[in-house]
């Protein structure tokens, strides 16, 4: 996964670009940004040819230049291969996320998406899975004479971790870690070499990738385990691709060991996962909306979207103003429209205030709206999602998104508060 990509903006988490899409993630696309659009594939789609989407530019997952095709595409080999048809390939940037599957494998330009999470909540119905090939997520990674292997381990050290991602959270709650707070892997890794980290909790498969090219295997890279730290990935089908994705998952089966080497083969942490039970956080889940080649943690320099932005900045005189009938959040004994309103938030919102409103910093943390504002907290929100904060960088989201809209993702708001 490239830095360019993975500024957030992760995605999938995750600048990021997004890593499980996500990542894969991990955050977590801006709405306002242009679309994702398909490149001239290897050859043209269709006849008896499988046809997948792939990103061009994001190493160890895929890449359309260079003799390192990655991971995705070589898996897409194997799978055409053990299905008597040749590959072909529709490169698209999926920097967007959701955006980008919707503007290739559901407008039918692609058979499949290699690399998707694996979770129902993943766009919903629009989308099959395969059975889980792979897992990836955050992954330790220290000098190998160092051997760290806990938390414990890290104590008094400086560990480098990615702006907005689960690790940066859980360091924040150990004030005997010193955080190094880098925005991509890329960063972290040159922090250790120079010296200026001890360690880092760092998107697993960009650190093992960058350890085995760049760094001649100088460092333990070792899965973390916990609470939004691992996620199965998938290969994602169009709802009516029933009969192929059923194919793909005997070839899965059949596959196991090629898997497993090609994930050698790319430098993917493969060492028994090591425990870090603090990462769990309250409410915490899964990033949903991450691509699951993405891990895309906030950029420092993004501009504050809803909830920051729901706060006026001390001496505002924006709650002065006789605001807009402030939204109506839906019931928050509706779980439907919570679950609408967490996957608007994890499509737009989080690139600032992280996957599921999960963030370290204080300021842009929204699950504190409620302690910050008490029973003003819908009329805040309300008036700076339609009006915008300028002077934040934070757009007015009318015209953008519906009173529904708002309605579900201060529902959505509203469950996972910490009072």
């Amino acid at each position: 996964m490239t830095s360019k990509k993975r500024r957030q903006a992760p995605l999938a988490i995750e600048p990021r670009k997004a890593g499980v899409l996500p990542a894969l993630a991990a955050a977590l696309f801006i709405a306002a940004g242009p679309a994702a659009s398909a490149l001239p594939s290897d050859g043209a789609a269709g006849g008896d040819a499988l046809t997948i989407c792939a990103d061009p530019d994001d190493l160890p997952f895929s890449a359309q230049a260079g003799d390192a095709k990655g991971i995705y595409i070589e898996l897409g080999g194997e799978i055409a291969n053990a299905l008597g048809r040749p590959l072909k390939t529709v490169w698209s940037q999926t920097y967007f996320g959701k955006r980008a599957i919707r503007e290739t494998l559901l407008s039918g330009k692609c058979d499949a998406y290699i690399g998707l999470p694996d979770s129902k909540n993943f766009m919903g119905p629009k989308l099959i899975f395969s059975k889980p090939f792979l897992r990836i997520g955050y992954a330790l990674v220290s000098p190998k004479a160092q051997g760290a292997s806990s938390l414990t381990d890290l104590a008094g050290k400086r560990v480098a971790v990615q702006f907005g991602t689960s690790p940066e959270l859980l360091l924040a709650d150990h004030g005997d870690i010193q955080p190094v707070t880098v925005l991509d892997p890329e960063a972290a890794m040159k922090a250790l070499a120079a010296g200026r980290a001890d360690a880092a909790i760092i998107w697993g498969p960009s650190a093992g990738y960058l350890n085995k090219t760049l760094y001649q295997d100088a460092y333990s890279v070792r899965p973390a385990s916990g609470e939004g730290m691992q996620w199965p990935v998938s290969v994602g089908f169009a709802r009516a691709s029933g009969d192929l994705r059923d194919k793909i998952d005997r070839v899965i089966d059949e596959k196991a060991e090629a898997i497993a080497a090609l994930a050698a083969k790319y430098g993917f942490p493969q060492a028994e996962p090591i425990s870090l039970t603090a990462a769990a956080s309250a409410g915490g889940s899964k990033p949903s909306i991450m691509l699951a080649s993405q891990e895309k943690p906030a950029s420092e320099t993004a501009p504050a979207t809803a909830h920051e932005a729901a706060a006026p900045a001390p001496g505002s005189t924006a709650l002065t103003e006789t605001p807009a009938a402030a939204a109506t959040p839906a019931s928050a004994a509706d779980p439907a429209a919570i679950a609408a309103g967490r996957e608007i938030f994890n499509g737009t919102c989080s690139h600032c205030h992280g996957p599921d409103a999960i963030v370290g910093q204080r300021r842009i943390n929204l699950r504190l709206l409620s302690q910050r504002y008490s029973d003003k907290m819908d009329e805040v929100f309300h008036y700076t999602v339609t009006h915008g904060r300028p002077d934040k960088g934070m757009p007015n989201w009318t015209g953008v998104f519906s009173e529904d809209d708002f309605s579900k993702i201060l529902a959505y708001l509203h469950s996972v508060q910490q009072n």
